[in-house]
């Protein structure tokens, strides 16, 4: 049976289409959706590329009078014509938003992305500000599975380190320690100094979480309510004044300024062999770039406690930052007191952690990741230089990573969130996207606020998006199929993982990522800006 369409038949479908495309110029929209039905009535049904390029141009016209269902079907039919044509997948994407499918809408744009390898940033962008649209919608409503406490464990092991006489906590202190200390606190008759001891805790749990505004409400409450108590006194004033210090309305302002200095004169004044006053003031002066001021109260820190190692190892930090703005020389001298301090305290974890943080933010990234694979040496089994190991593998062969990622696992409660996200990210590099999708879950359920979680919840979807893709296409979920996505989702070695970011903030080599928690709080900031 002759099954093709006539010479006559073919020439009218082609002159439909070209009135189609001429009226669809003209704006002319109800009149080129009429030519284009009956070009594709004409066409040869042989010709699918041709049919497929007609129901994506009636998908294009209907699309401007807002026919989105009509959008979905003429795409629909064009794409499975032809599944290297990504026009109609951009046209179903545009109707899916619109009518609020925003699911089958993301994995459309991802699909139109990978069909265009990510060349075209209109469309990338888009694809973009629909995640960002998703995550966030799903971090709002994930939020209430949050613990009560949402503060990073590594954030309260970090700000613990750096108090030798702390009244209430110390560095065992963990977020569930913290939650179980409060309510004890509240249940307990009796408790001396009790509403100061309250306010300092939720002072320091508003600091840990960022919302510093709260915590210098609170710790100013916290100093007025300490009676007889020198000690919890200094403690307070002492959360006080880091709390201003990091507020975002106040930070660097010169009455702000003169007011922490004070606070710190005023404790001094109470007790001046207090170790913890010299080693804030110092970060104090750290963070308004007065490095000899600040080298001088560490000097003093050192005096009264040897073996303070947040104070000493701050101290390296200062020279490394006075002797930056001057001398290569100065540098490498500071280096050497680094490698000097970690041979006289081989089983110190921090020191070279720092001296590697350092090295790497100098270009030698190279040496940094020896001195870390020194200290693993010595200390096998720690979380942290597994972890910060496991960091610089990832930036260059990822799979090696992997069981430095499963051993840190299982010893640590810290970084599990960190982990997770990492070996994700291994797994999805490695083309095995479903295990990465089950790590991300991971990572979600070790959040501990709700800038973590977007993060993750972001990282998640677009896992997600790239595995609907992929069977949208009819291809393989694989590292060739979607390398450049994966790229996407590398994780860089951070400069910096600690409040201490904020402190360290004005060099320019320690300045060039975002935190997670950063990470989130701008992309918040980035979708409103959308809305």
């Amino acid at each position: 049976m002759y099954s093709k369409m006539s010479d006559s038949s073919m020439d009218e479908s082609a002159l439909e289409e070209k009135k189609g495309n001429e009226y669809l110029r003209q704006s002319k929209f109800g009149e080129s959706i009429v030519c284009y039905s009956k070009a594709i009535n004409l066409c040869d049904v042989s010709n699918e590329k041709r049919i497929s390029r007609l129901y994506a141009n009636r998908a294009s016209a209907n699309l401007k009078v807002n026919r989105y269902y009509s959008v979905i079907d003429d795409a629909t039919h064009s794409f499975m014509l032809d599944k290297k044509y990504s026009e109609p997948l951009y046209y179903r994407y545009m109707a899916r938003v619109a009518l609020g499918q925003y699911n089958e809408a993301l994995v459309d744009i991802t699909a139109v992305c990978m069909l265009e390898k990510e060349e075209v940033r209109e469309h990338v962008t888009r694809r973009t500000e629909l995640l960002i649209n998703l995550s966030t919608k799903r971090a709002h409503e994930s939020k209430r599975n949050l613990p009560k406490l949402r503060v990073h464990g590594m954030n309260v092991k970090e700000y613990f380190k750096d108090f030798k006489n702390h009244a209430l906590f110390d560095e065992s202190y963990d977020s569930e320690k913290l939650t179980k200390f409060i309510s004890n606190l509240e249940n307990t008759p009796n408790v001396e100094n009790k509403d100061a001891k309250m306010y300092l805790t939720e002072a320091t749990i508003s600091f840990l979480r960022g919302d510093w505004t709260a915590a210098e409400t609170l710790a100013e409450q916290a100093v007025r309510s300490v009676q007889h108590d020198t000690k919890l006194k200094i403690t307070a004033m002492i959360h006080l004044a880091n709390s201003i210090m990091l507020s975002p309305t106040a930070i660097l302002e010169s009455v702000s300024t003169a007011a922490v200095l004070k606070i710190y004169e005023d404790a001094i004044v109470m007790d001046k062999n207090n170790v913890d006053i010299y080693l804030h003031r110092a970060m104090c002066y750290f963070q308004l770039q007065l490095f000899d001021k600040a080298l001088t109260d560490l000097q003093r820190c050192i005096a009264l406690d040897a073996t303070f190692e947040s104070a000493y190892l701050l101290k390296l930090n200062a020279h490394y930052a006075l002797e930056e703005m001057k001398d290569l020389n100065g540098v490498k001298k500071v280096f050497k007191q680094f490698e000097k301090y970690i041979g006289v305290h081989p089983h110190s974890i921090d020191a070279p952690i720092q001296y590697s943080n350092l090295l790497h933010q100098s270009g030698k990234a190279e040496k940094a990741a020896n001195i870390i694979s020194k200290a693993l040496k010595l200390n096998p089994d720690n979380s942290d230089l597994l972890k910060e190991k496991a960091e610089f593998l990832i930036e260059k062969d990822p799979q090696a990573a992997r069981p430095l990622l499963l051993k840190a696992l299982p010893s640590t409660n810290v970084y599990k969130r960190e982990l997770f996200a990492m070996m994700a990210f291994v797994a999805a590099e490695h083309g095995e996207f479903n295990e990465a999708l089950i790590y991300s879950d991971k990572a979600i359920s070790e959040t501990r606020n709700e800038n973590d979680l977007l993060s993750c919840i972001l990282r998640r979807e677009k896992l997600s998006s790239i595995l609907y893709a992929c069977n949208l296409l009819g291809i393989e979920a694989n590292k060739e199929n979607c390398s450049s996505v994966i790229k996407q989702l590398a994780i860089r070695k951070k400069k910096l993982t600690s409040h201490k970011q904020a402190l360290f903030a004005h060099i320019p080599s320690l300045s060039n990522e975002i935190d997670d928690v950063l990470f989130g709080f701008y992309i918040q900031l980035y979708f409103a800006s959308l809305f």
